[in-house]
């Protein structure tokens, strides 16, 4: 069973992997403008992810039983099993083959982590080594200072990326410890994560490396972690604790799947693959596979098992396709008011965004959408309202700072100026609510304050490629609080 299901992983590795292929060679396009190669996903990080998974599993079955297929030699009147498995090893060798060189390419520093740690517990326990040997206390020491090598090459290739994870991850556990028994909901997480780090950067002055890598995420980019915000310490726990024991029960029952578990459960560490549909199938077919493989001694289990695996999987998969189908048709609705609010059509916007009472409650863009053509149609108390809700769901801090010229523009400066600097705080290294608060304070007289809140904007580092920062710091550069 599990040989027929390697097949069925060795093609979809091929598959997969010429997809990416031949999008980095130009003869197809990317899911992304941003990226060359991103396969069926629309970042090159889950893709990689998702391919290192299945390149695991083939990497390890096709080393087990690569003797096996081959001990007999050539000899004509070998029986058509070994020449199904020869087969059946030359394709998962190439689908390795193939997977390598994207996982490769997909510079996804996250699969690299997972397929380091499979081939490290594969090396301590599989006996790969001449003579059916595990490697001595030299072998292991050379594998550990190897591992760390490659971690601090990883990391020294993208700095900034690595801090600002690790700094993702120090926030996420800020709010899981205020929220330790029941967390803070599925909806409401990235927007308890938003609270966090204001709190974090209002609290004192933080070094300006973290204040550059400080942005508002869409993802957890760590999955226990975000279940440990959803459900508390106790969601935490038992993703970790579920997450083992499929591995445990799959490394005892010597299954390749193991090490295809082993990365999954790596790439969860740093990035979001519960949030992708593709991921969630790959999951529940790990999870089946541990089951039946802690079943296995038992006859009746097993079977009954198996038969409940093989009758749900078709309805698992009708309806995670259905949702996800569910999901897109709501974007695309949502997408098209977004659409005219962009070119102006604010009113025309409004009356087809009041009519999706129900998508937009669940998206945070289109909250935001809402929020601003009320918001460019003088109707500042609905925005507010409306943005307020949206914050709620969301980090992003274009929410407060829409939110603070609401309220500027209804003439309460003192809540606009809390608002911008709430925004401020959420990501520090934003010029944008600083200049909409220096303008005010220019606007009300309040020149000391804009002068000196002038100066602070001036002394921000700016970076050059970006062009909406360099405009931001020449509008302060050119501001005359005498003036305003």
């Amino acid at each position: 069973m599990r040989g027929i299901a390697q097949v069925f992983l060795a093609i979809l590795l091929i598959c997969l992997s010429f997809q990416g292929l031949s999008q980095l060679a130009g003869l197809t396009a990317s899911r992304h403008v941003g990226f060359v190669m991103t396969g069926p996903f629309d970042n090159p990080g889950p893709y990689g992810g998702f391919v290192a998974v299945l390149l695991a599993v083939s990497v390890f079955w096709t080393v087990s039983v690569w003797g096996d297929a081959w001990k007999e030699g050539w000899r004509k009147e070998l029986p058509w099993k070994t020449w199904a498995l020869r087969g059946m090893v030359t394709l998962s060798t190439l689908a390795c083959a193939c997977g390598a060189l994207v996982v490769a390419a997909s510079w996804s520093r996250t699969a690299w982590a997972g397929l380091t740690v499979a081939l490290l517990v594969f090396l301590l326990r599989e006996k790969p080594m001449e003579g059916g040997r595990r490697p001595g206390k030299k072998g292991v020491a050379a594998i550990v200072v190897t591992l760390i090598l490659l971690a601090a090459l990883a990391f020294v290739m993208k700095k900034d990326s690595a801090l600002g994870r690790l700094h993702i991850w120090h926030m996420e556990a800020k709010v899981i410890a205020k929220n330790p028994i029941k967390g803070v909901g599925e909806e409401y997480y990235l927007g308890a994560y938003g609270d966090a780090q204001a709190e974090y950067f209002r609290a004192k002055e933080r070094p300006a490396m973290i204040r550059s890598v400080a942005g508002c995420p869409e993802y957890a980019f760590n999955e226990y972690l975000k279940y440990g915000m959803i459900y508390g310490v106790g969601g935490l726990l038992l993703s970790l604790a579920l997450a083992v024991a499929v591995i445990v029960i799959l490394l005892r029952g010597r299954s390749p799947f193991a090490y295809g578990a082993l990365v999954y459960a790596v790439f969860a560490f740093g990035s979001y693959p519960l949030s992708l549909w593709q991921f969630r199938l790959l999951g529940l077919f790990l999870l089946a596979d541990a089951l039946l493989t802690a079943l296995r001694n038992q006859k009746s289990a097993f079977l009954t098992a198996a038969a409940v695996t093989i009758i749900l999987s078709p309805i698992v998969l009708v309806k995670t396709v259905k949702s996800e189908r569910v999901k897109r048709e709501g974007e695309d609705q949502v997408r098209f008011p977004g659409q005219l609010s962009a070119i102006g059509y604010y009113e025309e916007a409004i009356e087809e965004y009041s009519q999706l009472p129900e998508e937009i409650e669940r998206d945070y863009r289109a909250l935001y959408g809402y929020g601003y053509a009320l918001f460019k149609t003088g109707r500042f108390t609905e925005a507010t309202e409306v943005l307020s809700r949206g914050a709620a769901l969301s980090c992003d801090p274009m929410f407060h700072v829409i939110a603070g010229r609401c309220l500027e523009a209804d003439g309460k400066a003192e809540d606009a100026e809390a608002e911008y600097r709430y925004a401020h705080w959420m990501v520090p290294c934003r010029l944008y609510p600083l200049v909409l608060l220096m303008e005010m304070y220019g606007r009300q007289g309040r020149t000391r304050e804009a002068t000196e809140l002038r100066e602070e904007i001036l002394s921000m580092p700016v970076n050059p490629r970006n062009a909406g920062m360099k405009e931001l710091h020449d509008r302060a550069r050119k501001f005359n609080p005498e003036e305003s």
